[in-house]
Parts: C-alpha cells; structure tokens; sequence
C-alpha cells in the first residue's frame, strides 16, 4: 500500500460531519468551517511524518504560499466544496498532491460521504459519459448559450469535477476564469494519468508545480 493510499483509506472511513460544525468568514468572504482546519490538521500531520522536510502548501494557511523548494512540495485543499459541505450536500472532497525530487510523486482525492476516491496507481471503473461540468462562476448566459450541446452540469466542487472527468464520469470540465493551485493540482495528475487531455492556461500540462500564488485557466477532457 502506497503513503497516500493509507490516508486515503484513514480519510474515508473517518466520520468527518458533526452536529458542532463552526463556521467562520476568511476576508474574501469564503466560508470556513472547524472541518476545514481539523483535515488541514490531520493531512499535515500525515504529510509530515511521511515525507519529513516537505514543505505543505494549504489553502487554510497564506504564509505557505510562497515555496522555498517547489522539487519537494505538497498541496493539499483540506476541504474542496464548503458551500456544499455547510449545506448538507455530500458533494465535497480532500485533495492533496505530493512532489518529490522535482517530480509528480501521487496525488489522492477523496470524498467520504459519497464513498468515493481515486488516487495515483488506482483503477476505478471508467464511465463513458458526454456530460460536460462547468464551475460554479458559470453565468447563466454562458450556460444558455450551451442549451443545444450536451447535458450540462454546476456541482459546486472543482476536486470532484476533476475526479468526474478521470473516471469518465464526465466527458469534459474546464475553467476559463481561473482557480487556485490548490483547487486542481491533485485533479489534473490523476485525469493526466488516466489518459486525458489536460490545458492549463492554453498550453499542455505536463505534471509540474504550479505556484499557489497565482490563478489558472484550464481544460480537462477524456
């Protein structure tokens, strides 16, 4: 069993609702809930022990954003989808990638309340779908405009998305407004390992780092 394969198995079949859930406003006005900080907590833990020195990138946490050693990194989103998670929808998820020696080492994303995880050297059962997801900064005109083409669909987590497309669940999503490193980097290595076409900003991803800093624009399609 590879590292992230026992988080991952640690994350799914830990109970992570609880009717205590506390829920603060960052200065961009996202929500934060205690569930975001105690995965953060947890991962971290995990990613420490593992790889002693990796420097952790997380959302939760500005002041690591600026990486000193991007060949020995790991990203993690402790919590992609709070909106749906504060509202009771299941459709949330972890998400970490690890780099080692330069190198996209594995990368998981799980999500527990829907019983679902792919991570890298996984083989889950690939869907033959022609729904194409869209972001939740979708406006309704750029949605009309699609009324004609396939069947389209808005769920509000970028982690499960990606994890969408890598397992045919999907036929393509992509975000042409930008998204953070956090919220994709786990979601482009596994849809790149299983055999999809991935863009980041135009250009084809090849499994590199991306600074946390800035914002991409992607495509992922099988």
């Amino acid at each position: 069993m590879t590292a992230l394969s026992r988080l991952a198995d640690h994350l799914m079949q830990s109970e992570w609702r609880s009717p205590d859930i506390s829920v603060q406003h960052k200065p961009d006005g996202s929500p934060v809930t205690s569930v975001d900080l105690v995965l953060n907590d947890t991962v971290g833990s995990f990613l420490d022990a593992t790889w002693p020195g990796i420097w952790i990138v997380s959302e939760e946490d500005p002041a690591t954003f600026e990486v000193p050693d991007p060949d020995h990194v790991a990203i993690v989103d402790p919590l992609d989808g709070t909106e749906n998670f504060i509202s009771g929808l299941p459709i949330w998820g972890i998400s970490v990638a690890v780099w080692w020696n330069g190198r996209h080492h594995s990368s998981v994303l799980a999500f527990p309340e829907l019983g679902l995880c792919a991570i890298t050297g996984g083989h889950e059962h690939r869907f033959r779908s022609r729904i194409v997801g869209h972001p939740s900064s979708s406006s309704m005109s750029s949605l009309a405009d699609r009324a004609s083409g396939p069947e389209n669909r808005i769920l509000g987590s970028a982690a499960f998305n990606l994890f969408c497309v890598a397992t045919g669940r999907f036929a393509s999503f992509s975000n042409r407004t930008g998204a953070h490193a956090w919220d994709i980097l786990g979601g482009l290595n596994l849809a790149r390992e299983r055999g999809c076409t991935v863009l980041v900003d135009d250009r084809e991803y090849s499994g590199e780092f991306l600074d946390p800093r800035g914002r991409y624009c992607f495509e992922v399609r099988r």
